[in-house]
């Protein structure tokens, strides 16, 4: 009499577990991984905006806060034209860049006092938006 074994439906899991549990146990990135990518998002969002920020009047211009500090407030601000279609991909990168500072800021204590964020108005200066002073 031969004894017959059944398969299972899933191939075998081991590898996969073994897997997952390798990304789960690994150390969070260290502090200059974090501090090359964000700086390699900001070049990418200069690269973006570049050349397409093009103005004939402040109406034409607008603000992107973008980071994440301590009171969790942004950290910069990206002047672009809203002419040129780029605002979902500027989007895109600012919130890659804001989810990096703030697991940055994950397990820090927050400051007693932090004063209301200021975001700064569109600027059209010279046929290209910026992001002007804070109250300008």
């Amino acid at each position: 009499m031969s004894i017959c074994r059944r398969r299972s439906p899933w191939p075998d899991a081991t590898g996969a577990v073994l897997a997952l549990a390798a990304i789960f146990a690994s150390p969070a990135s260290s502090a200059a991984d974090d501090a090359a990518e964000l700086a390699r998002l900001r070049d990418e969002i200069r690269g973006i905006v570049g050349s397409q920020s093009d103005c004939y009047n402040v109406v034409h211009c607008l603000v992107l806060s973008m980071g994440y500090d301590a009171c969790g407030q942004p950290t910069h601000h990206v002047g672009y034209s809203n002419r040129t279609g780029i605002k979902g991909q500027l989007e895109a990168k600012a919130a890659e860049y804001t989810f990096i500072e703030e697991e940055m800021q994950r397990g820090k204590p927050r400051p007693a006092s932090c004063t209301p964020a200021v975001i700064p108005k569109p600027v059209c200066h010279r046929n290209h938006c910026t992001a002007g002073a804070a109250g300008e």
